[in-house]
């Protein structure tokens, strides 16, 4: 698995091309309106993709031929606009808003369901009524074995932690504008507005550093929205170049990968395997690609 390394560990690609690609601007299966996040389910093989506009979750096999999606109107609750998503086992977890109109509440929340669609639970009207403790315009997410949750919560500038019994909510870093949270080797990698990828070590909650991510044509902060953190490096969508920028775990810039044609307003980018990764382009195309990384042997 580390084919993409030198001998002095610098991760090098050479480029990424696409390998395949699905969907188009609509509402039809296997359509899109905005998505956003694109995760893997490793156990069921599958990539679930936030359908923003759509207000659902469509879910494909790792060849990018549409399954399902969810939630269903029967379902017992329903959200609009979601944004996040992160899979833990058997458990989807969805930041997203909220469509409970009886009770006068279209606000942020999270919401939870099965790897199959299947509702499990939501912690919005449990959560909002408390100032402290409400989450405004809550974006990426990620979630550790213990199904403790990680949410940027974009519009309170910081990352809060939540347990799914609600035993605990609790303010873990405050930041500007945290776009993406991910987990990695027992490690929180939150990327912010100001253009940084902050790092916490989640055995005891301390903070370890900072990266400055350098990328040459970054201007203004919507530009880079997600990220992907594996074994060979950090991926961040660039909406400005509309390329994906590879770089080191110590944030150095070691190249921008596609083509300027290749997506419009790239967005969620997810690792399948060590040469393998799927995204998302937002505007007018809604495309869901597969992108195949090439290397130098080493």
């Amino acid at each position: 698995m580390n084919f993409l390394f030198k001998t002095d560990k610098k991760p090098k690609l050479h480029e990424i091309s696409v390998e395949k690609v699905t969907g188009k601007y609509g509402s039809d299966e296997g359509d899109f309106k905005s998505p956003q996040t694109v995760v893997i389910d490793p156990l069921n093989d599958r990539i679930h993709v936030a359908d923003l506009i759509n207000s659902r979750i469509q879910v494909f096999s790792l060849g990018l031929e549409f399954l399902f999606s969810f939630p269903s109107p029967s379902s017992g609750s329903h959200f609009l606009y979601p944004y996040g998503i992160c899979i833990v086992e058997t458990l989807v977890f969805v930041t997203a808003s909220s469509t409970d109109y009886l009770k006068n509440d279209l606000g942020q929340g999270l919401f939870i369901y099965t790897t199959d669609g299947v509702f499990v639970a939501d912690f919005l009207n449990r959560i909002v009524y408390k100032e402290d403790m409400t989450l405004k315009s809550p974006q990426g997410i990620a979630a550790d074995t213990n199904n403790t949750v990680y949410i940027a919560d974009y519009g309170n500038d910081r990352v809060i932690e939540l347990h799914n019994d609600l035993s605990l909510f609790k303010v873990l870093l405050y930041t500007p504008g945290p776009h993406d949270v991910k987990i990695y080797q027992s490690k929180l990698y939150v990327l912010s507005d100001d253009c940084q990828v902050k790092i916490l070590c989640l055995e005891d909650q301390s903070f370890l550093k900072t990266i400055r991510v350098s990328l040459p044509t970054f201007q203004r902060k919507i530009l880079t929205e997600f990220f992907e953190v594996s074994d060979i490096g950090l991926f961040i969508s660039n909406r400005k170049s509309n390329k994906i920028c590879f770089m080191s775990h110590e944030g150095e810039l070691i190249k921008e990968l596609g083509e300027d044609s290749m997506c419009s307003h790239i967005k969620g980018v997810a690792m399948i395997n060590c040469d393998r990764m799927v995204n998302v382009c937002e505007k007018d195309s809604g495309r869901l690609k597969l992108l195949k990384l090439s290397s130098n042997k080493i």
